[in-house]
């Protein structure tokens, strides 16, 4: 917003990744929103995630969103603290049972709906990012995929050198593996 004040106009789109965010390959905006130009955010679809996302699911590891619109990503994070969240648990009732509520994925999906932000589900070479994060195994620092997401259509080609952590945690509880 200071930079918006400062040069006296406002961004087009806000991108907002998490902290652990390794970008794997270049990121091209108007490739992105050329997939859909009508929509408020592009969202990537981990339609091959295993175990795969719930329809009740919107991914947050990454979000491209039209400028009028961010301000409810940037609210987003308050609202998961301070929201009513009543309604959000009541529409899972039925897929998840009495006893449980909306994880923070559901959260997010009830939140856009609520604010009318139309979704663009991306794949993945579309925001060609991926979780990491750096393991010590045998005295060296290794990085791997955590939350690893992975679409079917366009997917993302990986460097090979590099592992999901669950499949480097099994290795290291179970070295003879």
């Amino acid at each position: 917003v200071r930079n918006e004040q400062k040069v006296q106009k406002k961004y087009d789109y806000v991108l907002i990744v998490r902290d652990d965010t390794n970008w794997l390959q270049e990121f091209d905006l108007g490739r992105l929103v050329a997939f859909n130009q009508n929509a408020d955010a592009y969202m990537l679809s981990c339609d091959a995630r295993n175990p795969p996302m719930m329809p009740q699911e919107l991914n947050d590891h990454a979000v491209l969103i039209k400028r009028e619109k961010a301000d409810v990503m940037g609210r987003y994070l308050s609202s998961l603290i301070s929201a009513n969240l009543e309604d959000c648990h009541s529409s899972v009732h039925s897929v998840l049972g009495e006893l449980r509520g909306c994880n923070s994925e559901m959260i997010l999906r009830w939140i856009v709906e609520n604010n009318n932000i139309t979704v663009q589900d991306v794949p993945q070479s579309l925001m060609p990012m991926q979780r990491m994060v750096r393991v010590q195994k045998d005295g060296s620092t290794i990085e791997c995929f955590h939350k690893f997401c992975q679409s079917h259509e366009k997917p993302l080609m990986t460097p090979v050198s590099v592992q999901e952590c669950k499949e480097l945690l099994e290795q290291i509880s179970d070295p003879e593996r």
